[in-house]
């Protein structure tokens, strides 16, 4: 069986070698034999119960709307093999394979990305600019070379087209294991028997560069910090240096098989890190003349190594591991890959965005491309295809990325993703009233990034994580204060949190009648005169909003202006009644005040 799909806990189907399609409705138990299509090594996948897709050798493609009765045979713009399909929707599909990436739109397949016509084993790749590249390798036998010949192959359309080029090496024997350049026309290339060529015409002419070492190392890496300044390291403890681009190397023996190098700064401080077998990591802080063993925590071979400063450095291994150094390698700490095949080479395009070549799992048929937008503290599979993995080199220039594979073959090509530095901003949607006579509190807010995540702080206290609404209760009369920030999902956090404050009052002013007189100028407790009264009143609180008053006991007071009151003539018992409200909607309890007048003489 070389592919199988579930539709539900019932219904599945398998793609059997030979092109046989099967069905069960039992959940596997028994199997029904459908058809037979012109198809090997197929994958096989559904959109719903009745729409699937078989995808498979020499590029064919098979499509049934009727849960497998029929199938058609849809035309395929390409007749790679065909590896994987993956279904987000009947009218949004991919199909990849050896060095390609079909889309269907619901009525047509074409080229995502056709990554090159490269039929080689692909070893190294570098890209000076978004247009010049090189691809270095061996032929295996196709466009009219012969097989294991050296090959270097130029685009200057940013990978679209490729050109072979002469290598000066003949017609084999010479593996080519890296390329470095440092603009479009000057580069260098490594590889097998101690080989060092260099190139300023843009590969025209590859000129040999001598290394003077008696035994004949395969070299594995190469790196320039500049036109003069560059380092090669390879097997049986060789590693080599030249501060002349090249015109005389001189070699120091480091211990050990080394696959990969860097350098942070050139010249006699310059500091540099080498990767290789058994997990060894060296550092050097004099330009590659001395190095020091490092402790890396693995022992497992290490492939790639890059460093976005000179004490920011990452290398990747086999088995999916993960190192970073942060300080300058006196630690190098694990970051989790997330896939246990090996990892060949890691490149950066800033201190966040990195991307790493490499393959899913050891037996999996499936090269890949990791990638993280925050320095590794998350690795993601960025890319994935059918080849024979893994993946071996990166390069990445301006805005994008290419990669390339051993028995691959082929150049992948993807936009860079430029690191998300940028921390959303938080927006309270909605709160209480303020002034509020209400202990409780609810809140609604949003972020402008979706996908965020958000801590609230109440009062000065600390940020908590919270969701949108939050609420409060139990309050306490008083000012407030509610803080929210948001984080997105690359980690940023809103230095600027939004902010929502309010005053809660659940106590009621009080008010008085104010007569004048303010005592009565008659005996036992009588006015001879006329009354006047004001109605005054206080809060502490959110303040006094409005002032009731009136001598009528029969109808409700009306809102008194402040200060203002009425005037009492009736003789015999009157009765001023009073209250106030405040600004939170606190309304006093109805006062009653009685003023006794007696004008008449006895």
């Amino acid at each position: 069986t070389d592919s199988v799909y579930l539709v539900s806990n019932t219904r599945g189907y398998i793609e059997q070698s030979g092109g046989w399609i099967c069905a069960s409705n039992d959940g596997g138990k028994t199997w029904t034999t459908q058809t037979q299509l012109a198809v090997t090594t197929g994958k096989i996948a559904f959109a719903n119960s009745n729409e699937g897709w078989v995808a498979g050798g020499n590029g064919n493609i098979f499509h049934t709307i009727d849960g497998g009765a029929a199938w058609l045979q849809q035309t395929s713009p390409t007749t790679r093999a065909l590896r994987g399909i993956s279904i987000v929707s009947p009218t949004d599909i991919y199909a990849a394979g050896n060095a390609v990436i079909l889309h269907y739109n619901g009525s047509a397949w074409s080229k995502l990305s056709q990554s090159s016509d490269i039929i080689a084993t692909s070893n190294g790749v570098a890209f000076p600019n978004a247009n010049t590249g090189y691809v270095v390798g061996n032929n295996t036998g196709t466009e009219g070379f012969a097989a294991n010949v050296p090959i270097v192959r130029k685009s200057i359309d940013g990978g679209v087209g490729w050109t072979v080029l002469g290598t000066g090496e003949g017609t084999g024997g010479v593996t080519i294991n890296d390329i470095f350049c440092i603009d479009p026309s000057t580069c260098w290339f490594v590889g097998k028997m101690q080989r060092v060529r260099k190139t300023t015409d843009g590969g025209a002419t590859w000129v040999a560069q001598v290394l003077s070492i008696s035994s004949t190392p395969i070299m594995n890496a190469i790196f320039f910090k500049d036109a003069n300044n560059g380092w090669a390291v390879g097997t049986a403890d060789t590693t080599v240096r030249t501060t002349n681009g090249g015109s005389t190397w001189s070699t120091v023996t480091v211990s050990g098989s080394h696959n990969a190098v860097y350098f942070d700064s050139a010249g006699a401080s310059g500091v540099g890190y080498i990767a290789g077998e058994s997990g060894r990591i060296y550092k050097s802080t004099n330009g590659g003349a001395n190095w020091t063993l490092q402790t890396s925590g693995v022992t497992t071979g290490l492939n790639g190594v890059w460093c976005t400063d000179a004490d920011t450095c990452s290398v990747v291994g086999d088995g999916g591991v993960i190192r970073k150094t942060t300080d300058g390698g006196a630690n190098w700490n694990t970051q989790i890959s997330g896939v246990s095949g090996d990892l060949t080479w890691i490149r950066c395009a800033d201190a966040n965005t990195c991307y790493i070549a490499g393959a899913k799992s050891p037996a999996s048929d499936t090269v890949a491309i990791l990638k993280t937008n925050n320095g590794g503290a998350n690795w993601v599979v960025d890319a994935s295809t059918g080849g024979t993995p893994p993946l071996t080199r990166l390069s990445i220039a301006e805005n994008f990325v290419w990669a390339v594979g051993g028995g691959y073959g082929g150049v992948i090509k993807s936009s860079v993703t430029a690191a998300d530095t940028t921390p959303p901003d938080t927006v309270i949607d909605a709160g209480p009233a303020s002034p509020t006579n209400s202990a409780s509190a609810a809140f609604t807010f949003h972020a402008t990034e979706s996908g965020s995540t958000f801590e609230c702080q109440l009062d000065g206290g600390g940020f908590t994580s919270c969701t949108s609404p939050k609420s409060y209760a139990g309050l306490t009369d008083g000012s407030h204060a509610f803080n929210v920030r948001a984080t997105d999902a690359a980690g940023n956090t809103d230095a600027t949190p939004a902010t929502f404050s309010w005053v809660i009052d659940t106590i009621a002013p009080i008010s008085a009648a104010n007569p004048n007189p303010a005592t009565p100028n008659g005996d036992n407790g009588w006015y001879t005169t006329d009354v006047q009264y004001a109605v005054t009143a206080t809060d502490s609180g959110s303040g006094v909003a409005e002032v009731l008053g009136c001598t009528d006991t029969t109808n409700p007071c009306a809102p008194l202006a402040g200060g203002a009151g009425g005037i009492v003539t009736a003789e015999g018992d009157n009765y001023i009644r009073f209250q106030s409200r405040d600004n939170a909607g606190n309304l006093e309890n109805l006062k009653v005040q009685l003023v006794k007048i007696d004008k008449t003489n006895p």
